[in-house]
């Protein structure tokens, strides 16, 4: 579309966004997918050294549920069988109905904000709408929930790779430090993780969505086909049906398995043009949420029936034996390869809070800090060992908070914050929309969430 005409419209009458002239203004700005934006005045590459594999991409409405549920599905699954056994059946069902449609509005939000107000990225739209601070509680939002999300996958890495080898070589009641995650679990980050992620850029790890996706279809698998069988000794127990003292403490952990607000609009953007309305984007969110909330429910279920009060926080940790080692490598291959999605988006907005580009630093300073960073989550995992936390129950502590505090502010609050303030501030550019209550549900909710959850998981 030329500068000037005006926007076609879809079927609901939401405008489509502006397409820009790239000849006469600059691209936008994308702060959340945490990759550099091209300056007003810096020079574009020549043409021939561009590609279509650095064109935008342009997926349809099944190709965008797929990069969300990507996004969605990770570590916490795993956990999601000891929500049932805590939580109860009837609890947990409620938080997964809760959760989902919190997660949904939140989305919706953020995109019904972005496209009015032409700022499609977190980071600048919370920008937009309280200044730097508002920036700022973005960016400290993706490191703390970033990072809760590194410690969750080095303590299952640390954890079923310590079992694994003690149990491979008839000693698991072995104590030697060179058994325990002390020593397997600083060597691992330092071999593998390290140089992983020494890479800048977040676009560069594209082929983790397949393996991640694999990974989570055979451990969902593993869980329903051959769970009934191994738990057969717990099954004479009786089933939890609902515990509100559970739901409380465990509702951080549902929260940490549907998010995927930091990512709202990179599968937005990655649209064909046609298909960026909001009438669209709730199609797709909603297909999604349903997928992923549907996942969790299978996983969780089938964990909880077939171990009932002895499931464990990592489900992995019931399935002992040679026989599941299959799972459990294809699982540690899985976290090993994830990690370095997560710590580049974290670094990134480290850098961020004291107005750095990590992308732009040079060699020395940019290796000192990709290693200060990783030592430093690595530390505190082991941290965790030394306090006498289990594998699972670490696990499980982690993804409450994690997603109880951190979730809770990305997917929630500052949403809901973010349509108000933007609402109120420009009532007579922007119509005033049906979503106002819901926002301030949504901000209320998320805030209570936040309180909650730590004090239920502590007291």
């Amino acid at each position: 579309m030329r500068k000037g005409s005006s926007a076609p419209a879809s079927d609901d009458g939401t405008p489509y966004p502006e397409i820009i002239d790239e000849e006469s203004a600059p691209l936008l700005k994308k702060d959340d997918d945490h990759s550099p934006a091209i300056k007003p005045g810096q020079k574009e590459h020549k043409e021939s050294s561009l590609s279509k594999s650095h064109s935008p991409p342009e997926n349809g409405k099944s190709a965008t549920v797929f990069l969300l549920l990507n996004t969605m599905i990770g570590s916490g699954i795993l956990n999601q069988p000891q929500v049932f056994s805590q939580a109860g059946i009837v609890g947990t069902l409620l938080l997964y109905v809760i959760g989902a449609c919190s997660v949904f509005l939140g989305l919706q939000l953020l995109i019904e904000c972005g496209v009015k107000h032409k700022k499609l990225g977190f980071t600048e739209l919370a920008n937009h709408a309280f200044g730097r601070k508002g920036d700022l509680i973005a960016d400290l939002a993706v490191v703390l929930s970033n990072f809760g999300g590194l410690l969750s996958y080095l303590t299952v890495v640390g954890g079923q790779l310590s079992y694994m080898i003690k149990e491979s070589t008839a000693r698991p009641d072995d104590q030697s430090w060179y058994f325990e995650e002390y020593t397997i679990l600083p060597m691992v980050a330092l071999a593998i993780i390290l140089p992983l992620c020494l890479t800048r850029h977040y676009g560069h790890f594209v082929f983790i969505s397949y393996v991640s996706i694999c990974s989570i279809t055979a451990v969902m698998l593993c869980v329903l086909i051959a769970g009934p069988i191994k738990g057969a000794q717990f099954q004479h127990s009786p089933l939890l049906w609902i515990s509100l003292t559970g739901m409380m403490r465990k509702f951080g952990s549902v929260i940490f398995a549907l998010a995927c607000a930091y990512a709202a609009f990179h599968a937005f953007e990655s649209m064909s043009p046609p298909l960026q309305t909001t009438g669209d984007w709730m199609q797709v969110t909603s297909l999604a949420v349903v997928i992923g909330g549907s996942m969790c429910l299978v996983t969780g279920i089938a964990g909880y029936t077939s171990f009932r009060e002895s499931t464990a926080g990592d489900i992995l940790d019931n399935f002992d034996g040679p026989y599941f080692y299959f799972f459990k490598i294809l699982l540690v291959m899985h976290l090993i390869l994830y990690i370095p999605l997560d710590f580049v988006v974290l670094r990134h907005s480290f850098c961020k809070l004291f107005n750095m580009d990590a992308v732009e630093m040079s060699t020395l300073p940019y290796t000192a800090l990709t290693v200060v960073l990783l030592a430093f989550t690595v530390y505190a995992t082991l941290l965790s060992y030394y306090m006498g936390l289990s594998e699972g129950d670490a696990f499980g502590y982690i993804l409450d908070i994690t997603g109880g505090v951190c979730g809770s502010l990305l997917g929630f609050v500052l949403p809901g914050a973010i349509y108000l303030k933007l609402n109120s501030k420009a009532k007579d550019e922007v119509p005033p929309s049906n979503y106002s209550w819901l926002a301030k549900g949504l901000l209320a909710w998320g805030i209570f969430v936040m309180i909650m959850v730590p004090i239920a998981n502590f007291s």
